[in-house]
């Protein structure tokens, strides 16, 4: 047979629109010097669609001549078959190896592999294309397949050498590959040394744990051609047999020319299994964390460990300390965040970390400084209250007890007869005796044995509710006083006490002095208490204000000396304990007269000692503490703003001086004002401080303030002393249910603002009245002009206004000195004045031409 390629064959013939069935081929051999016809039948079928059109040019077969009339024809068409090695193969492409014809190139969906025997045709149109194979299989080996590696491994090309050298070294016994291996390397070029190295490193790893002469022949080649990113380790485990100095600045040599990826591979090995490096080398460690996230953590996690170690020697420390202080400022903020969440708990008060460390650092190195003072104070002002659960209940269960026991239902019917006929008075008795079994089960949780007298006017178990309403531990007495909230306001203006009580006479018993119980409720008619109708809006539970007595009365003049512009009017208060004998004024020490049902505001009732128990307690472990502490010993006060948790509640209950290094951070004005709390007189002596002392000290403040018109000053600033947090709900932790001196201070902040505007700073003499009423004139022959006050007035068919607060410069001023209130449907300033019943008119007149109804005259 004799060898040819293919010209063309077949394809499609447009004139005659049917296939060619013949083609020529270009002999290759022999003394013809002509194309060789052929005919299709003499080609099999599988080889007609391989050489069918264009596809078939260049493509070798092997055929027979056969001559006809002086004409060759090619019979017996088959495909000239060769044999070879894969020495390449990726991603659909591979190279291969023959033993006399070259290199083929080939493209295939199956998978080959390096060292593969295959059998394949040849596609060669031109010598200036490549060979291309064609129809390539996997054979088994045979005596050619090893010819054609031994061609290979020993060729002088290196590409080609490289291909299949270490398949076939693979094969050999460990020391003559080994050996091989090395004399290969000393002659490759370089691109071939970086292929090898990283092959054998990848696959034949077993070859390095046998030979380290092999070992540092890949080394040398790496260190000389700068590629690490598989011999890394290789490199390594090199210096690490050189003296430090030595291995150090190879290594720093080298991460200068590093390629970014090699770079982040060695310091990663370096700060895994070489740390002795670091130890020695700032340098080296400076190196270390500039090339990635990961790496700088890395670094980070070594100065950590090295800081920490107990081991760590003194000299070591503080160089690695001052490397810290010097990196952080300038590395960048991601850098630095990486920093600190390794670094945090090496922030020590005032050591080397601490000029540059984050706030949450310094906030939680200060507090471990300062554990013991801290601990109390934070314990102070998280601290809860015992009995505060009890203050309150829902009312919806506490009127279902009234409306069903037998007896309370005889005993508010007692109260007020007309209950059956006037839905509002029975709403009010309701709500009275519900005030009444919400302070029994308020005793009752404090641990009083409690007895509820009230009841006897049913019962007539004693006489005994002439006086009280509650006996407990068979001695104090409680007058219960139950208001309810008002129209316009979240507060009350008046109590709502049943008839009797107002008529309650103790003249024929032993003087006792009986404690009034404040009761705040809602203002609910019969319908909803009864469950007649569901309701629609939201209702607060009843709760209990606090205790009023006697002896409060002393304590809130005595905060008001006779030097002071302020003078502070009780004399109705005074008047529910007057000695005098007279029916008018009933009884000695029973608030129970006629003047009973009189406004108590609520700033006047607290919650007694027992209440703050843990407060108490607290507040004396803290004196114990500051007693065994020097100023030095307590945080600056730059330290206090660092941290944010307020201690300036607890020194003023603890009856403590503030530290001198506090007092000249501190305006004047506030040392000023927490001195008058520390420093207000009561008994005994370690009783904390009452809602009404706050109070009436705030005013009393309020009104120097004005006199001496301090620029520094701001109201608004009491709530930065008085409040341990943002909530603003309980002041000094004073159980505070109604925000009272929240309101106040926002009140004081309204006039210090308008004082201008208002005179204000031109009154000279100012009075105080216990339902909340402050007045000042400018002379001592001028009237009184009102400054704050709450409306008195009522709302038709709905009751009292209560607007609250009315303030000067805010509300406008009525003719007969008095605030009028700013709701339309009231305007009240007092009852009897012309201006405001001129107001009443015109609202009446406005709301009949608003609804068309008929003009009434007056």
């Amino acid at each position: 047979m004799v060898t040819g390629k293919i010209k063309w064959f077949g394809g499609f013939n447009n004139q005659r629109q049917t296939r060619n069935n013949f083609g020529f081929i270009n002999l290759a051999e022999g003394d013809i010097d002509r194309d060789i016809y052929v005919n299709r039948r003499e080609i099999p079928q599988d080889l007609q669609i391989l050489l069918e059109g264009d596809n078939g040019e260049g493509v070798y077969v092997c055929f027979d001549l056969e001559e006809n009339s002086q004409k060759f024809e090619a019979i017996n068409v088959e495909l000239k078959k060769y044999t070879g090695v894969v020495i390449s193969f990726s991603g659909g492409t591979g190279e291969i190896a023959t033993k006399y014809d070259g290199f083929f190139h080939f493209k295939s969906f199956k998978e080959f592999s390096s060292g593969d025997y295959v059998s394949c045709g040849l596609r060669h149109t031109s010598e200036s294309e490549k060979k291309k194979a064609v129809k390539v299989k996997k054979i088994l080996p045979d005596s050619e397949y090893n010819e054609i590696i031994n061609i290979c491994v020993n060729s002088n090309d290196s590409k080609i050498a490289r291909s299949l050298f270490l398949e076939y070294v693979n094969t050999l016994p460990s020391a003559e590959a080994i050996q091989k291996i090395i004399e290969k390397l000393r002659h490759f070029d370089t691109e071939t040394k970086r292929i090898l190295t990283n092959k054998i490193i990848r696959e034949y790893e077993r070859f390095l744990v046998e030979s380290s002469e092999l070992r540092n022949e890949i080394i040398n080649i790496c260190v000389k051609n700068n590629d690490y990113k598989i011999a890394t380790s290789l490199f390594l485990e090199y210096v690490n047999t050189l003296p430090s100095a030595e291995a150090i600045e190879k290594i720093i040599e080298k991460l200068r020319h590093f390629d970014t990826e090699t770079k982040r591979i060695l310091t990663n090995k370096i700060i895994q299994n070489y740390e002795n490096f670091l130890v020695e080398s700032p340098e080296l460690r400076n190196n270390l964390c500039l090339y990635g996230k990961n790496e700088f953590t890395n670094y980070a996690d070594f100065i950590n460990k090295y800081l920490k170690d107990t081991n760590t020697n003194e000299s070591l420390k503080q160089q690695l300390s001052n490397e810290v202080r010097e990196k952080i400022p300038r590395d960048t903020e991601e850098k630095r965040s990486i920093y600190w969440e390794k670094f945090g708990d090496l922030v020590e008060y005032q050591g080397f970390l601490w000029n540059i460390a984050p706030i949450e650092h310094k906030r939680r190195a200060i507090q471990n400084f300062y554990k013991e003072f801290f601990q109390i104070v934070i314990n102070f002002n998280n601290s809860d209250y015992l009995y505060a659960q009890y203050l309150q209940e829902d009312w919806k269960e506490l009127y279902k007890k009234v409306r069903e026991n037998k007896d309370d239902k005889q005993l508010i019917k007692e109260w007020e007869p007309a209950i059956n006929s006037n839905e509002f008075k029975y709403a009010q008795m309701v709500s009275a005796r519900g005030a009444e079994r919400l302070v029994i089960k308020f005793c009752q949780a404090l641990g009083y044995e409690v007895e509820d007298i009230s009841i006897h006017q049913i019962t007539k178990q004693s006489s005994d509710w002439k006086l009280a309403d509650i006996r407990l531990n068979k001695k104090i007495l409680l007058d219960v006083k139950n208001s309810r909230f008002t129209v316009n306001s979240k507060v009350y203006s008046e109590f709502c006490v049943p008839k009797f009580k107002q008529e309650r006479t103790n003249q024929d018993r032993e003087k006792k002095e009986v404690y009034i119980v404040g009761v705040l409720s809602p203002y609910l008619q019969k319908r909803f208490i009864d469950g007649e109708e569901p309701l629609n809006f939201t209702v607060e539970k009843p709760k209990v204000l606090g205790i009023f007595y006697k002896k409060s009365l002393e304590e809130l003049k005595n905060i008001v000396n006779d030097k002071d512009r302020l003078k502070i009017d009780l004399s109705r208060l005074e008047n529910f304990y007057s000695d005098s004998s007279t029916t008018e004024n009933y009884n000695s020490y029973s608030p129970r007269g006629k003047i009973s049902n009189s406004y108590l505001p609520h700033w006047l009732f607290d919650y007694g000692e027992k209440f703050y128990e843990k407060q108490i307690r607290i507040i004396q472990d803290f004196k114990n503490l500051i007693a065994n502490l020097s100023d030095g010993e307590v945080p600056t006060w730059e330290d206090i703003s660092i941290v944010g948790i307020n201690p300036l509640p607890l020194f003023i209950l603890a009856r403590e001086n503030l530290p001198q290094n506090w007092q000249n951070h501190l305006p004047k004005w506030k040392i000023q004002f927490i001195n008058y709390l520390i420093n207000i007189s009561l008994y005994p002596q370690n009783k904390i401080i009452s809602l009404s002392h706050l109070f009436i000290s705030l005013l009393k403040h309020f009104l120097q303030m004005l006199e001496e018109n301090n620029s520094e000053y701001s109201p608004q600033e009491y709530l930065d002393i008085l409040y341990e947090n943002s909530h603003k709900n309980h002041p000094l932790k004073i159980y505070d249910p109604l925000q009272t001196i929240h309101s106040f201070c926002n009140t004081l902040q309204t006039l210090w603002e308008n004082r201008e505007k208002t005179e204000l700073s031109e009154f000279k003499m100012f009075k105080f009245r216990h339902e909340g009423i402050l007045q000042g004139k400018k002379a001592s022959h001028d009237s009184w002009k009102t400054i704050i006050a709450y409306c008195g007035g009522k709302i038709e068919k709905k009751g009292k206004c209560g607007y609250s607060p009315l303030i000067l410069g805010m509300h406008e001023s009525c003719s007969c000195g008095l605030l009028i209130c700013p709701e339309e449907n009231c305007q009240y300033c007092q009852k009897d004045c012309q201006s405001y019943l001129s107001r009443k008119e015109k609202n009446i007149v406005d709301l009949n031409i608003k609804n068309n109804l008929p003009m009434i005259e007056f």
